[in-house]
């Protein structure tokens, strides 16, 4: 039982820490090294939309309106769920496209860095600690 608790402990200070900083570390490298062409297209487009009428305009529309003129009507919908519009808005400050663009990826690789953290207590609870490490699989 002693020796079980001592890898409880190496593994939770000293393994776990490693995978969770070069999950991050991957995380941001993917997301800084990835060019997209036209980042507002479909989807994105219309989340960038919400976000910047709920920012500015004070109403969730995804009419793009006059984005000159903070005073021209925009018609309020639900065609998407607020969520994601929200938590981009929280980016939009004036500063360039590519600033928001970045910022935007940025906390996304840091909010999916969070679900190590979630994962490992996840498994924690049902699984034996050496379950926790990512080791290589390898056939009897």
């Amino acid at each position: 039982m002693k020796r079980i608790v001592g890898v409880t402990c190496w593994v939770s200070l000293l393994v776990f820490p490693c995978i969770l900083l070069l999950g991050l570390y991957l995380r941001i490298g993917s997301a800084t090294g990835t060019v997209v062409i036209n980042p507002l297209r479909a989807d994105a487009g219309n989340y960038f939309t919400y976000s910047y009428n709920l920012r500015y305009k004070h109403t969730y529309s995804r009419e793009i309106g006059d984005m000159r003129d903070l005073k021209s009507p925009v018609h309020p919908d639900s065609h998407r769920s607020p969520g994601y519009p929200l938590f981009i808005a929280l980016f939009l400050d004036g500063l360039s496209f590519h600033s928001f663009v970045h910022r935007v990826v940025i906390a996304q690789a840091v909010l999916s860095t969070l679900t190590i953290i979630m994962a490992f207590l996840l498994f924690k609870s049902f699984l034996p600690v050496l379950g926790l490490l990512p080791l290589p699989y390898s056939s009897p």
